[in-house]
């Protein structure tokens, strides 16, 4: 799995639903993440641009389809801020690479893919579309002990090209 622990650069396409306390969320999500810093583009499920979140070291920052903006410390803040309800874009990413983590329970299938986690109350289950022992996670199932639920389908990951010896 070390190649996904590498895994500091990435974007995924894919669409999103989230559930909690019975209202119910669902759209696409284009999502760029660079080291500390990620944009993130929420839009209805026929892709029409709801908002966009960008976060780095000196804060965060959601702009709205109406022009409205919100800033926090960092994006977990902001989206609890605006949802009501934590959402921690820091796991997610933690959570999208499918690697190890000290104080989780992990569960693996027979080829060494992660199947499952247990992070506190939260609790991840991963299903793959390749068969491929590297291959990365195409749906993951996330839900926290309270009832939220978010479902993540990935229909795209892209990563950066690796650095050529001598660059």
């Amino acid at each position: 799995m070390a190649a996904h622990e590498q895994l500091d650069s990435f974007s995924i396409h894919g669409r999103f639903s989230l559930i909690y306390d019975e209202k119910i969320y669902v759209g696409r999500l284009n999502w760029r993440h660079d080291g500390p810093h990620d944009s993130l583009i929420l839009s209805s499920p026929l892709g029409q641009a709801l908002a966009e979140i960008d976060s780095g070291p000196t804060g965060a920052r959601m702009t709205q389809a109406d022009g409205r903006v919100h800033v926090a410390d960092n994006a977990d803040q902001l989206l609890a801020s605006l949802l009501g309800y934590p959402l921690p874009l820091d796991k997610l990413v933690v959570w999208l690479r499918a690697t190890d983590r000290a104080g989780d329970t992990l569960t693996y299938d027979p080829s060494g893919r992660m199947l499952s986690r247990q992070d506190q109350a939260w609790r991840i289950d991963y299903l793959y579309d390749d068969p491929d022992a590297h291959a990365r996670p195409a749906r993951l199932f996330i839900e926290r002990a309270d009832g939220l639920r978010l479902r993540l389908r990935i229909e795209q990951w892209e990563t950066p090209p690796s650095p050529q010896p001598g660059q």
